[in-house]
């Protein structure tokens, strides 16, 4: 019998871009990074399934989700950056998209749309 643990890496900003990004790598503009509204340890506790297939399989690892994130804060175009398998793959982009918004990027107290990369680590261990 198998049970899995989830490691969860901090959401790490892959890019923020809008109006004047490379003016942002300047010291007098500020970028403040799209943060998940809440707790997100809970929700990807709660929400996340391991594929049955791949537990029975002894399929692990890390996939890594990039995304959009609107100046409403609305998740778009996730995609798969790292695969490990299909059944992971499809779950962790399952995961991306039952986010709900988030507090949006900020550049000089404006909102931008941001670029997120999210990895999600999964792990089988024997009981």
């Amino acid at each position: 019998m198998f049970r899995f643990i989830l490691l969860f890496i901090l959401i790490l900003p892959v890019k923020t871009f809008g109006q004047n990004y490379k003016a942002a790598e300047s010291s007098a503009d500020s970028i403040i990074p799209a943060t998940f509204k809440g707790d997100l340890q809970k929700f990807l506790v709660k929400t996340l399934k391991y594929p049955p297939e791949a537990v029975k399989e002894g399929i692990q690892g890390k996939v890594v989700v990039a995304f959009s994130v609107d100046t409403n804060g609305v998740i778009s175009n996730p995609r798969v950056e790292k695969s490990v398998h299909e059944s992971l793959d499809n779950e962790a982009l399952r995961l991306i998209r039952l986010m709900p918004p988030w507090n949006p990027a900020t550049q000089n107290g404006k909102t931008v749309m941001s670029e997120k990369s999210f990895p999600v680590i999964f792990r089988v261990t024997e009981k």
